[in-house]
Order: structure tokens, then C-alpha cells, then sequence
């Protein structure tokens, strides 16, 4: 049997446990909270956080459009190893298929081999790399292509 994992919307009450993580997971890059209460008022964004154990282990976010954008997907570093990510990452994918996106980018650290994995094994490729888009150091760009209901993660057969 598999443990729970509740992955619930983000709400404006989860943003100082989310802000505590922010400089944690992303250094310099952290976002601020008027970032996030930016990104909770947008129409096509949606934030999702998985709890465990009674905290807010890790957040996710996806702008929803016809070619969607994984904004940012993190745990907190005591919760890591668990398959949250990967939850909440398929939680976000589920949103835009729901949607009727029909692709979704994301940017990850040139030097994040875990989670590279993580995102090629959910059916995402690389399709380019930005200089310097990560304080200094090169992001990997990377796509999947969705097509109609039916499993997470899967590339089409043509382009």
C-alpha cells in the first residue's frame, strides 16, 4: 500500500512556510511573497503543496496555456527522496492536459542531474540550454509534448 500523499491547491496561508523553503531551494533565486501573491492572483497559474507529517514539504507550479510552463517545483531538503516531487509534478501535468495544453516547458539547473532525472523519466526531453539563467550558471530547457487523456508523461509518435 502506498503512503498518502495529499497535494492540495496553495493558498495565500501556506506562503510563509513556502517563503521559509524559497531561500533553502533556490539561493539567490528565491521569489519574494509579492511574487507569489502575483502568481496565486493570476488567472492561468496554479500552485499546489504536498503536506506530510503536519508541514508543508514541498510546492509546485504550472502557468496554464496551449504550451504550459512549469514555473518551479520544490521539497524541503528533510522531505527529499520521497516521490513528492514527482507527485506534484504529475498533479501539474494533470492540470494541463485538463487544460488541453498541448506541451509543457520547463527550465532545470544544467547541474541538477537528479532532477533532469526526475523530468526525463516523466517523458520530458531536452531541447535547449540559456547561459547563465540560473544566477550565473546554464539552464537545460525541456519539453513534453501531451496528447489526449491517458498517461502522464507520454511524447506523441510525430511533431
Amino acid at each position: 500500500m502506498s503512503s498518502a500523499r495529499p497535494i492540495r491547491p496553495m493558498q495565500h496561508s501556506d506562503l510563509d512556510a513556502v517563503l521559509d523553503l524559497e531561500p533553502q531551494l533556490f539561493g539567490t533565486g528565491a521569489w519574494s511573497r509579492s511574487a507569489y501573491e502575483a502568481e496565486l492572483a493570476h488567472p492561468a497559474r496554479r500552485y499546489v503543496v504536498v503536506d506530510q507529517d503536519g508541514h508543508l514539504a514541498g510546492y509546485a507550479g504550472i502557468d496554464l496555456a496551449p504550451e504550459a510552463t512549469v514555473m518551479t517545483v520544490g521539497v524541503a531538503p528533510a522531505y527529499r527522496r520521497r516521490g513528492l516531487a514527482r507527485a506534484m509534478l504529475h498533479e501539474l501535468l494533470g492540470l494541463a492536459r485538463a487544460h488541453g495544453s498541448t506541451q509543457v516547458h520547463l527550465e532545470v539547473r544544467a547541474d541538477d542531474a537528479g532532477a533532469q532525472a526526475l523530468y526525463a523519466s516523466s517523458g520530458f526531453t531536452p531541447v535547449g540550454r540559456r547561459r547563465g539563467y540560473y544566477q550565473g550558471t546554464d539552464a537545460l530547457t525541456m519539453r513534453l509534448r501531451l496528447r489526449g487523456p491517458g498517461p502522464v508523461g507520454v511524447e506523441r509518435n510525430h511533431t
